[in-house]
């Protein structure tokens, strides 16, 4: 959410309810629409985010059925159905890669605050530093394969300039790592050999 936010996109978290398959002609259902913390701080339901017009669930396989063959980031296009499902909540079926439909139910916009408030404030520091290695990194492998840089150069709608503008900025520029783990990025013809790239 953090590294979306930094791309210049608009991104809400939501509560999620999902109903999979379960193999056996049923379904099993995970997360919740009123997420919460207990007394001890541990979080219960599930939360996803509704951004750029689209549905993400990253964290989707922390359930069995979602995870078969892999780690996978359950996500769709809303349709034009973003406001909409942020106002009124609403169903999102979406097909997995080996053929199974979930169906998820999507809480309204707030309807996560009640976990992510507090995660947030207590983890802040450690979520900024996640989210600028995660979208420096990803602007860095996408101004790295011509065919993605050219794709990323067909976003003309205003709302992805900044992505636009970040990753091809990372075309002339290297990633280095400093001793806390955090990423930055140098001129490529100033990368020496103590620099340990990424």
């Amino acid at each position: 959410m953090t590294a979306l936010y930094h791309l210049g996109l608009e991104v809400e978290p939501v509560s999620l309810q999902l109903d999979v398959p379960d193999g056996r002609g049923g379904t099993t259902r995970y997360g919740g629409l009123e997420p919460y913390l207990d007394v001890r701080g541990d979080s219960h339901g599930h939360v996803g985010l509704i951004a750029d017009d689209h549905f993400i669930d990253v964290t989707a396989s922390q359930y069995p059925e979602v995870a078969r063959g892999g780690i996978r980031v359950v996500y769709g296009p809303t349709r034009g159905q973003s406001r909409q499902t942020l106002t009124q909540g609403g169903l999102i079926p979406v097909r997995t890669v080996d053929g199974n439909v979930i169906q998820y139910t999507v809480g309204t916009l707030g309807s996560a605050d009640a976990v992510m408030a507090p995660m947030l404030k207590k983890n802040l520091e450690g979520l900024a530093q996640m989210a600028h290695n995660t979208l420096t990194g990803y602007a860095k492998a996408l101004s790295s394969v011509p065919a993605l840089l050219e794709r990323v150069n067909t976003l003309t709608d205003p709302r992805h300039a900044t992505f636009v503008r970040r990753v091809n900025e990372m075309t002339e520029l290297e990633l280095v790592r400093d001793e806390a783990g955090n990423w930055h990025t140098k001129p490529a013809a100033e990368v020496t050999d103590l620099d340990e790239v990424v």
